[in-house]
């Protein structure tokens, strides 16, 4: 948000000013503030994402610590090797790191996947949750049908 040009403050039919100093300097603190808070919060989406999954391969599995650190160890390793890799080969020019699930490491995982018949996507899109009751209902991809 740093500029050279004044930044204006321009609420429809409320105000429509140039923000002085002191008013630009909160302005722009408390936008790196909300990058910073959207930054933590993707980190701890990833996090909760990734001990979900492991919750389920325990319970429907068995598998113990050792087993489950070893496949986290592997979700890490997958995710950090290809977001080299394939950054490296790329146009030359400095990656920017994009919103999660945009990123090049993101589009490759995806596309393992689908090679498989794998859409989670599409997956997720076929899923009805009761908030009432806590039913959870998935549909056939294909024609909306209950499974």
């Amino acid at each position: 948000m740093k500029a050279n040009y004044q930044t204006r403050l321009k609420i429809p039919g409320v105000i429509d000013r140039t923000l002085n100093a002191r008013e630009t300097r909160v302005a722009e603190a408390m936008w790196d503030e909300a990058n910073r808070q959207w930054e933590a919060e993707r980190d701890r989406l990833m996090d909760v994402v990734l001990e979900t999954y492991l919750v389920v391969i325990h319970r429907r599995y068995r598998f113990g610590r050792d087993v489950l650190r070893r496949i986290w160890e592997d979700c890490v390793s997958l995710r950090a090797g290809m977001r080299s890799c394939l950054r490296d080969i790329g146009s030359g020019q400095e990656y920017q790191l994009q919103q999660t699930g945009n990123n090049i490491e993101d589009t490759a995982i995806r596309m393992e996947l689908a090679d498989i018949g794998v859409d989670v996507r599409a997956w997720e899109a076929a899923v009805a949750y009761d908030e009432q009751t806590g039913e959870v209902f998935f549909m056939d991809e294909e024609n909306g049908n209950d499974e």
